[in-house]
């Protein structure tokens, strides 16, 4: 009996183990899809993290050709501006030796020839001064006699504190 009894244990057992067996087996193999699952869960994301980190490293180096072109172009200008720098100088030094006094030449108009024409400005000028002689004639302000007299008349017309009416009055009798 108790061999029996032993042999049933045994087949209990025998049955436990393989349940226990398969119960291993259904557990590896769901560690092993869980593995599989966090591997390809990992790639993804590592996916995804190259991708950001891709379009940053091409925003930088976006950013980084636009600075470099900027320090090329103020580097150029930088060296256009110290060429005109030293021209400046040279030109500078230049006057400071040519500054010494110099006799200058004072070119007067010459005299042309009567040739029998004139100009109608002149004529304009000569018939209004003729129009003019018999106004002056009655008021006894003909010509100047001297050259205190021509002074004399010039200074009153350069005062600048006449009063409105004296203006007004000087001016009326002038024309």
């Amino acid at each position: 009996m108790t061999k029996g009894v032993d042999d049933h244990i045994e087949l209990r057992e025998t049955c436990g183990g393989r349940k226990a067996n398969k119960s291993r087996g259904m557990l590896s193999a769901l560690e092993g899809r869980l593995s599989k699952l966090e591997g390809s869960m990992m790639i993804s994301n590592l996916d995804a993290m190259k991708g950001v980190f891709n379009t940053i490293v091409n925003n930088l180096i976006e950013k980084a050709d636009a600075l470099e072109a900027m320090v090329t172009a103020w580097k150029e200008q930088i060296g256009e501006l110290k060429g005109e720098l030293i021209v400046y100088k040279v030109a500078l030094g230049n006057r400071m030796l040519a500054s010494a006094p110099k006799q200058c030449k004072m070119n007067f108009p010459k005299l042309n020839e009567f040739k029998e024409t004139r100009s109608t400005r002149d004529v304009d000028n000569f018939l209004g001064e003729w129009h003019c002689m018999p106004i002056d004639e009655k008021r006894g302000d003909t010509t100047f006699g001297t050259w205190e007299e021509f002074q004399k008349d010039e200074l009153v017309l350069q005062i600048s504190n006449l009063s409105e009416k004296e203006e007004f009055y000087y001016f009326e009798d002038r024309l």
